[in-house]
């Protein structure tokens, strides 16, 4: 009995059973502020992986897990997920003599924003004539950074026909944009 009991104690003593303390909140911080906050609360990190974003400057910690705040055990590892250094680039797809419903879905698909539309006369209508990146043409398959707004140049025939303006009162965002460019309106 008094070795079962001392093996019960030893036991309880080596898997620190009942003792748990709180993840601390690295999100934002950099590497070197990482690793004082770590050893000061008896945690240890590892980085698992990087991504691009805005939410916090570039090298700096952007997911964490367990969350801040979450109660383990001391020295348990953290994973960490830092902010690259350089932006996410991405190949710009090639959307010249494409109709304009599917250079949208080519264009969101990878990872860019569609910016504004612009029409000249052409024998083509809604059909892509053009694309502009920060006010330059560009050409299919330039790598920019991902989340970069891409206006097009479309034709809008020869003629000298109007366009109706949607009712667009009393809809959200989105569903006015998709509204406003199938009418082929910017």
């Amino acid at each position: 009995a008094g070795v079962l009991m001392f093996l019960l104690l030893g036991l309880n003593l080596y898997t620190r059973h009942g003792q748990a303390v709180p993840v601390p909140d690295f999100v934002g911080l950099n590497m070197d502020a990482v690793k004082i906050q770590a050893k000061k609360s008896k945690m240890r990190y590892h980085v698992i992986d990087s991504v691009y974003t805005t939410h916090v400057m570039r090298g700096c910690v952007a997911e964490q897990s367990p969350k801040p705040g979450f109660k383990v055990k001391k020295w348990r590892n953290v994973a960490l997920t830092i902010n690259a250094y350089r932006p996410e680039m991405v190949a710009v797809p090639d959307l010249v003599d494409l109709p304009l419903r599917q250079a949208i879905a080519l264009i969101e698909s990878a990872g860019l924003v569609m910016g504004s539309l612009r029409y000249k006369p052409d024998l083509s209508i809604n059909v892509v004539l053009s694309q502009v990146y920060n006010g330059k043409e560009i050409a299919g398959k330039d790598s920019i950074q991902k989340g970069s707004v891409i206006d097009l140049v479309l034709g809008k025939g020869l003629s000298n026909q109007r366009t109706p303006i949607p009712n667009l009162i009393g809809m959200t965002l989105e569903p006015a944009t998709d509204r406003i460019l199938s009418a082929s309106l910017n």
